[in-house]
């Protein structure tokens, strides 16, 4: 078990991206494209295939029917698309529970992302990640135990400023 700080050495380091900013950038693309229509705001709840394509039918502000070649489901593990089509989920679904934090400040490792198992100080959790996001931001994952309480925006602050502190010797930097 490695103990300790561990900075992530992949060449080509994983980008970290929030969330919706990576929708924003896919539905970008996506509104460039003749070919591709997004529709947003609707429930799919048919799906059939034949050798010349796939016809969907959606329902909501604009239920309808949709043909195309291809249909794209990017909603997870439980997806509808799937399940509609009877493609099993071999695997199961990670059940963690994390609190997570983006703030600003400076960490002794600029633009290193970095894993910390079994952190020294008192009261810390198992695991704890740090990411840098554009323009200064970490991204902070705390690992939380399978059970437990709702983290609350107090412990959330508590937590910040005692793993700040673990990090950059007893001292908590600056954050907004």
């Amino acid at each position: 078990m490695v103990r300790g700080p561990r900075r992530a050495r992949l060449p080509g380091r994983p980008a970290a991206h929030p969330q919706h900013a990576l929708a924003r950038g896919l539905r970008d693309a996506i509104s460039r494209q003749k070919l591709i229509r997004l529709v947003t705001g609707s429930r799919l709840d048919t799906v059939e295939q034949d050798r010349d394509g796939v016809v969907a039918h959606t329902r909501g502000p604009e239920g309808t029917w949709w043909r195309g070649s291809h249909l794209v489901g990017c909603d997870g593990a439980r997806s509808t698309v799937r399940k509609l089509l009877g493609i099993r989920f071999p695997g199961r679904t990670a059940v963690e529970r994390h609190a997570v934090a983006a703030l600003r400040t400076e960490l002794p490792w600029p633009g290193e992302a970095l894993l910390h198992r079994q952190p020294p100080w008192r009261g810390a959790p198992e695991e704890i990640a740090a990411r840098p996001l554009p323009d200064g931001v970490w991204r902070i994952d705390w690992l939380l135990p399978p059970r437990g309480d709702l983290v609350t925006p107090d412990a959330l602050v508590a937590r910040i400023r005692e793993t700040l502190a673990g990090w950059c010797d007893g001292t908590t930097p600056r954050t907004s």
